[in-house]
């Protein structure tokens, strides 16, 4: 097994990996969904991997692992900048 670490900066309202959920009234909140794969260099998926999301603009951080495909979702996630970090 090997370890990879890998940081990226995503824009949440840009990714085409993001679907934006708008609430009807004003002043509402605007959350997001973000999914994603993590794969090796053959793109062949790994499972189990740390992924760390933090938020660049707020004190916002979550984690979770990729499932058995290594893909991996978190919703009601604040829009804006996050940085990612895959440990696998």
């Amino acid at each position: 097994m090997f370890e990879r670490r890998a940081e990226l900066v995503v824009l949440a309202a840009a990714s085409a990996c993001v679907m934006l959920c708008f609430a009807a009234t004003a002043g509402a909140t605007v959350l997001a969904t973000m999914r994603g794969v993590v794969h090796d260099p053959s793109h062949r998926p790994i499972s189990g991997a740390h992924i760390e999301i933090a938020a660049v603009t707020s004190q916002f951080r979550t984690e979770l692992q990729s499932d058995a495909q290594g893909a991996f979702e978190i919703n009601s996630l604040p829009v804006g900048e996050y940085r990612i970090t895959v440990t696998a």
